[in-house]
């Protein structure tokens, strides 16, 4: 017998794409589906689609693509201003753990701190636009 309650779900998807996940990630993806309340897949169909319409690159494959002028991301100058970037973040950061543990009168100027801040939010862009310095765990 059929029902005379109306179908409300949400047409079926006709396509599909696979998409594979380490164990780590696949765990990581579930937790944060789950905390927003959705299914993992459509968190994963959610941010693909923001990405392809919002035109930005994921740091995460960022490495992968060569820029328009045909300078790959894992070419050797690029590599070595990864190096010099990755030397300069560790060596502010060594700056910020001696802010933390004596005091902002270490660095001698009020305005220090205002500078601090400013150079995170530079160093964090370059590493954005050189691919990123994150590891896939």
């Amino acid at each position: 017998m059929a029902s005379n309650i109306p179908d409300t779900r949400p047409p079926s998807k006709g396509e599909r794409l696979t998409v594979r996940f380490n164990e780590g990630e696949l765990a990581r993806v579930r937790r944060r589906a789950l905390a927003m309340r959705v299914a993992p897949s459509a968190l994963v169909r959610a941010s693909v689609l923001d990405v392809v319409e919002g035109g930005v690159v994921p740091t995460a494959i960022a490495a992968a693509i060569a820029d328009t002028e045909g300078v790959t991301a894992h070419s050797p100058a690029l590599r070595e201003l990864r190096v010099e970037v990755n030397r300069i973040g560790v060596n502010f950061n060594q700056l910020v753990r001696k802010v933390h543990s004596d005091g902002a009168a270490t660095l001698g100027s009020p305005t220090a701190l205002a500078v601090l801040a400013q150079l995170t939010d530079v160093l964090r862009r370059v590493e954005d636009e050189l691919g990123g310095t994150r590891r896939a765990v």
